[in-house]
């Protein structure tokens, strides 16, 4: 049988099917046609072989779907998922490239990609639309930019190191994994103190502060803590991405005045350029920075 039932976490109420894919074997569907209108679909191969991956059937059939779960298939050359979807899960496949999911991203709700071995050493560029996103890497996952849309409202990102992360800040406050890295922001999130321990003497009351600024009591107040931490992170990550922006805006304006008698090399295309009123050098810097200050 290659459709299984499944069933809600916390209710134990029947949500959707498990579709075990066996390549050799064409499925046939029409069992699934007097059942209640599925809401949930989980896909995985009938074996897992990392040398043969399983290829994704068509999903034309399933109009109705709101959570698409796909695990360790082949996402290459993918069928277009159902306009239904409004969450999407890859976990351990062969992604590499986020432009390979075959989808209308705006219809994408909530986005999360987990223990994706082959997206790593890239960029991460989230599509617009989409608006709560979780992000896990397996060993060795390295991302050099993530950039968020302005439609992003969560973040979570865990087990692997990024280099900057840009865009749009999201509605609420990034939140990070004790594996994950970010070397370039010179922050070390993973050894803040913690409520069970925290980092005071002479029973003094730590100090944070929430997004607007204000004290937080966080006194045997874990999820008051953990959301204090959280809103530091975030907004000294927009204070660096900000300062890191306006100079290299101040380098590029900087670049014709140490051009030594650019008169006398006026006639050279690179000289000429530099010095035309459309500015060369503040397109460059938008393009650097994306022009974003997030």
């Amino acid at each position: 049988m290659p459709f299984l039932p499944t069933y809600d976490y916390w209710t134990n109420v029947h949500d959707g099917y498990l579709w075990i894919v066996d390549p050799d074997v064409e499925d046939d569907l029409s069992i699934l046609r007097n059942k209640p209108t599925i809401k949930r679909l989980e896909i995985e191969p009938i074996f897992g072989n990392r040398s043969r991956r399983t290829r994704i059937p068509s999903l034309d059939f399933f109009t109705s779907m709101e959570i698409l779960k796909i695990t360790d298939m082949d996402i290459t050359n993918m069928p277009r998922i159902p306009k239904s979807i409004i969450e999407l899960k890859l976990i351990e496949t062969n992604l590499s490239d986020i432009n390979q999911i075959n989808v209308d991203w705006s219809h994408i709700v909530g986005l999360e990609l987990n223990s994706n071995p082959l997206l790593t050493k890239t960029s991460l560029i989230i599509p617009e639309g989409v608006q709560n996103v979780t992000i896990n890497g397996c060993l060795g996952t390295t991302l050099d930019i993530i950039r968020c849309p302005s439609t992003i409202n969560i973040i979570y990102i865990g087990y692997l190191t990024f280099n900057k992360i840009t865009g749009y800040l999201p509605k609420y406050p990034i939140q990070f994994g004790n594996e994950t890295k970010y070397p370039n922001y010179c922050l070390d999130y993973n050894m803040m103190p913690s409520a069970a321990e925290p980092d005071q003497e002479d029973d003094e009351e730590p100090e944070w502060e929430d997004e607007n600024g204000n004290p937080v009591n966080v006194e045997n107040d874990y999820e008051s803590l953990l959301t204090a931490k959280c809103w530091m992170v975030h907004n000294s990550i927009k204070s660096i991405n900000t300062s890191c922006d306006y100079l290299m805006y101040e380098e590029f304006g900087a670049i014709q005045k140490r051009i030594r008698n650019p008169f006398a090399h006026k006639d050279e295309p690179i000289v000429t350029a530099l010095f035309l009123r459309s500015n060369y050098l503040r397109r460059a810097a938008e393009f650097m920075t994306e022009d974003t200050f997030v």
